[in-house]
């Protein structure tokens, strides 16, 4: 039995079934032919329909045999990635269209609609049945993992309703919660954490709390110290602490907002650095005048060579920190 549906329409135009096919979808063709989608209901007093379709949203007849002979699996990425919603409808009405396929990076459909951030179109394939929200791509990056990098909060949302794996990794170990954190994400940062995610994992060999002091967002840095994270917590790769690794990036605040905190000022790393060893070498004269003024020991030596903090700053030929650390007291006989 044949399916028949009413279709809105302010013009009559002459339509050629012979140039349809019943695989696809004659009605649905139709519809977008004479710019209408079939609705249950009546059109509001601006001609639009479901929120859909507006009276000049009309295809012409090479589009349509274009989008329905889908000669190239793009053209529903492309669709997605646009944010047009009637195109991506209308390519998967067709039966021999996967709708969780994936491009030459491994990225699906979602993912391409999650970058679009058109809401609608996202819940319509969020719904879907036959869609992974899971799926990784050839970096082992979930859409979560991507939007949480992005901070599209509101396409985050969606996802965590739907039960998302939150403490997805990629291929380099890293969480949602690490991405956001590091991009500086705030809002996504909080949407994650009153999900639950964990402060405390170890991805890609360091801490959230790591990876949102390389990213230097000191409202992300309190919010994961009042979850609880750990802020001794080394790396597995150099053994280096949140405070190490502020240090190393050159970010004043943020060493400030660790010492508040009660970072240890003297942790060292895998050879023996300690921060001020690091802020030496990094040759940030800024930080290397904090930690030496917040107490950090001026002659602290690495693992290594034994060196001190005078002696990188001579092997670099950083003059104004020598300076810097000879007028704080630094012994100028152990230089070499």
């Amino acid at each position: 039995m044949e399916l028949f549906e009413r279709v809105y329409s302010e013009s009559l135009d002459r339509i050629d079934l012979q140039k349809f096919r019943p695989s696809q979808y004659p009605m649905r063709k139709i519809c977008i032919r004479v710019g209408r989608m079939s609705v249950m209901g009546k059109p509001d007093g601006a001609g639009k329909l479901n929120g859909v379709l507006k009276e000049n949203d009309i295809y012409n007849e090479a589009t349509l045999n274009k989008l329905m002979s889908f000669p190239d699996t793009s053209e529903l990425f492309l669709a997605a990635q646009a944010g047009q919603q009637d195109v991506v409808w209308l390519l998967l009405t067709r039966n021999d269209v996967n709708a969780d396929s994936r491009d030459e990076n491994g990225q699906t459909v979602l993912y391409h609609a999650a970058t679009s951030r058109q809401e609608a179109l996202f819940k319509t394939l969020l719904a879907r049945r036959d869609i992974n929200a899971d799926s990784k791509d050839n970096n082992g990056q979930t859409t979560l993992s991507w939007v949480a990098g992005q901070g599209h909060e509101t396409i985050g949302k969606l996802l965590l309703e739907k039960g998302v794996d939150i403490e997805t990794k990629d291929n380099v170990g890293r969480t949602p919660l690490s991405w956001a954190a590091w991009r500086g994400n705030e809002a996504m940062v909080k949407l994650l954490l009153e999900k639950g995610a964990d402060v405390k994992v170890k991805n890609a060999r360091r801490a959230p709390l790591s990876w949102a002091v390389e990213g230097g967002n000191e409202a992300i840095i309190e919010l994961l110290i009042q979850k609880g994270a750990e802020i001794e917590a080394k790396d597995t790769a150099y053994y280096r602490t949140p405070l190490s690794w502020a240090a190393v990036q050159g970010n004043k605040a943020t060493i400030q907002l660790l010492l508040e905190k009660g970072a240890d000022i003297e942790a060292k790393d895998k050879i023996g650095r300690t921060p001020l060893l690091l802020a030496v070498e990094s040759g940030n004269e800024a930080n290397v005048k904090l930690l030496v003024e917040k107490g950090a020991a001026i002659e602290a030596r690495d693992m290594t060579y034994g060196r001190t903090p005078l002696s990188w700053a001579v092997e670099s030929g950083n003059e104004s920190i020598m300076k810097l650390l000879v007028k704080k007291g630094a012994k100028t006989a152990y230089v070499h």
